[in-house]
This record gives structure tokens, sequence and C-alpha cells, in this order.
């Protein structure tokens, strides 16, 4: 039988793996067998890198909804938000965003062109990312579904500007991007 695989397949490399032996060369013999690599398990590679990589504003993978968890610091328009110890529920879907303070700059004419101060910034928890208002600004930074992230929306920094919402009403919109 050997004679006919090393007539069949005598211009092929073979491998096989069983019965605890690896053997890698041709079908007349010629080749190297030696004991088979054990198993290895790996996590998923998402898993992987999101517990490895540390990023702006990563969120621990769960919570038990009694304890601080702890946020990494990340930063928007270069001042480092606060509040990074939240405790955060691990019933029901909760949500992490960044809350900024600002004052808009008004001209004359009523229309917003910036920030006519510093911002602050501090992470909070809740139900829902609060909608905007003429002094704060939010941004979804994750969500825990019982305690367990299910997205982490935001993984660097952040730069936001404000400019006029074109009614000519001093009312701001935010523009978000990545710093």
């Amino acid at each position: 039988m050997s004679d006919r695989l090393a007539e069949l397949f005598a211009d092929r490399n073979i491998s096989y793996t069983g019965a605890g032996l690896s053997y890698a060369g041709d079908a007349s013999g010629h080749g190297v067998t030696q004991p088979e690599q054990s198993l290895q398990i790996r996590r998923n590679v998402n898993d992987s890198t999101e517990d490895s990589t540390p990023h702006p504003f990563k969120c621990p993978k769960y919570t038990d909804g009694s304890t601080a968890s702890v946020v990494v610091a990340g930063d928007v328009n270069g001042v480092t938000a606060t509040n990074l110890s939240l405790t955060i529920s691990n019933s029901g879907t909760k949500v992490v965003y960044v809350d900024v303070s600002y004052t808009a700059h008004v001209t004359a004419n009523g229309y917003v062109v910036g920030f006519s101060g510093a911002i602050t910034c501090a992470l909070a928890t809740g139900s829902s990312v609060p909608s905007d208002t003429s002094t704060n600004l939010y941004r979804h930074i994750a969500t825990y579904v019982s305690g367990t992230l299910t997205v982490q929306a935001v993984t660097t920094s952040l730069e936001v500007v404000v400019r006029d919402n074109g009614s000519g009403t001093s009312t701001a919109t935010a523009i978000w991007g990545i710093a």
C-alpha cells in the first residue's frame, strides 16, 4: 500500500496528525514525525484586544453594580474627564457618557461662534444619554446590559466645537471629532 501511495503522491507533500504524532513529508516515508503539539486555547481576538489594549475612555468589561468601576482617563479638547470611578448598575441597560459643560461665545448679532472660555468634562451614567442643552454637551461612551459591556462607542480622546445652528437664536450645534 505504501508503494501505491508513493506512486500516486510522489510529487506532493503530505501531512497528518493523529494518535499523538504529527507527520510532514511525502508518501514514500521521507519526512519528519514528531509528537503532536498540544492544543492551545485562545480567547476571542476582540476580548484579548479589549483586555490588553488600554485606550482613552476604556470601560471595564463587567460591573457588579455596587463597586465603583474605573474607566481609563480620556480627554475632550485636551481637558481630562473627571469622575473616572463610576458605580454602574448591573441590571437593565445603562450607558456611560461624557458631560461637557461650556459657555458659548455669542456674537453681538446673536450667533454662536465657539466657546467663550474653558470647558469641563465628567463621566456619568444613566438609562440614556441626555439631549444637548445650551450649557452642556453629551457624548455616548459605552453601554452595559445586565452588567456586561456590550458597546464601547468611544476609544479615542475627543474634540468638540460648537457653532450656530443657523436659526440666529444663539442655539449651538455640537460637532464631535476624534483627537
